[in-house]
């Protein structure tokens, strides 16, 4: 994939930011910003105009543990920006970046509110891409689901669901059913497409309540799963919270500098050095393919190891009795010892 190898799996995009903090070097305090993976959401204050940062990316995964940052769709961006701002050109670039990295399979792209707008939508659908979009819940959302019959609502088989020896259903508070709803593009005339609702029961009510109270999560897809399906393959859109918490606990723990110019370069070189990371860990074998960042660092990069030449010859002593010896052994030999016999 990073070679541009032509690969058929499916690959899913993944949309979503996150708020963070930076140090402006002329104030002591530091002052909330947005770091995160595609697109900006709303922050800062009105009283703190210069003082919020926001960085974006687009996660691509192919394989499982895979999970790389794309060029160029990475940005560091003012905190109060809004996240739908400039989003569907976002994603169509994050779509012709997976495109031509190699992918031949279907692309979805996944995001939350803050995608699940017309601009976004054409842009998937003029990349042939599909798509799996919260939506907000405006007055023409809430007259769907409010069309909805009672008996279309069918229960989730979520890992934590209980199966019923006695009717063979899933006892789980989560219930999903699906409809038909229109978005209106500008330009094109309208898109339909399935809008799939999971309703859960509000947590602040009692369980054993006689009327209980649902609260309604929409999202908009034009995939072919069911409903049940659907709705699972959307939730695990949270994986993209995986690669903000090694982002985090790496190279965005700190941003360098006070000044927004001297800051946008450092996503980039975060994403980069994300990516080969994970592609060390996919090389490393099975064992750390889905290890978290701090992990590889630990196991793989992190090595008390000693350079020798005796005789010229480069020679590199590991530590003895060193439990991930497989795993770095495994990485020398598929990089640079597959390189050196070549």
């Amino acid at each position: 994939m990073l070679g541009g190898t032509p690969f058929a799996v499916a690959v899913t995009v993944d949309a979503d930011d996150r708020a963070h903090r930076h140090r402006d070097e002329h104030r002591a305090s530091p002052w909330p910003g947005h770091l995160g993976v595609r697109l900006p959401r709303r922050g800062g204050g009105a009283d703190e105009p210069n003082q919020s940062e926001n960085s974006s990316a687009t996660p691509m995964t192919n394989t499982p543990g895979f999970i790389v940052i794309q060029r160029g769709s990475q940005q560091l961006r003012a905190g109060r920006a809004g996240s739908g701002k400039g989003a569907g050109r976002m994603i169509a670039a994050a779509i012709n970046t997976a495109r031509a990295a190699g992918a031949r399979g279907p692309t979805l792209v996944r995001g939350d509110s803050a995608y699940g707008t017309r601009a976004v939508v054409g842009a998937c659908l003029r990349h042939y891409s599909q798509f799996s979009l919260v939506m907000t819940r405006n007055t023409a959302v809430q007259r769907a689901i409010a069309a909805i019959d009672e008996d279309a609502w069918t229960p989730v088989a979520y890992p934590g669901a209980v199966h019923d020896p006695d009717t063979g259903t899933w006892i789980s508070d989560a219930e999903v059913a699906e409809t038909t709803y229109t978005i209106a593009e500008s330009g094109t005339g309208a898109i339909t497409a399935r809008l799939i609702v999971r309703r859960v029961k509000d947590a602040n009510q009692p369980r054993d309540t006689l009327f209980p109270i649902w609260r309604y999560h929409p999202f908009f897809t034009n995939t072919t799963e069911t409903a049940t399906d659907s709705d699972i393959t959307h939730r695990r859109h949270a994986i993209i919270e995986t690669t903000f918490a090694d982002l985090i606990d790496g190279p965005l723990a700190h941003i360098p500098s006070g000044r927004f110019g001297a800051n946008s370069a450092w996503p980039i070189c975060a994403a980069i050095a994300h990516n080969l990371l994970r592609a060390a860990a996919t090389l490393a074998g099975t064992c750390h393919r889905t290890a978290r960042g701090a992990t590889l660092r630990r196991h793989l990069v992190n090595i008390p190891a000693r350079l020798a030449r005796p005789q010229r010859r480069p020679v590199l002593h590991l530590p003895s009795h060193w439990p991930w010896e497989p795993a770095w052994i495994t990485l020398w030999r598929n990089t640079i010892s597959r390189h050196s016999t070549a």
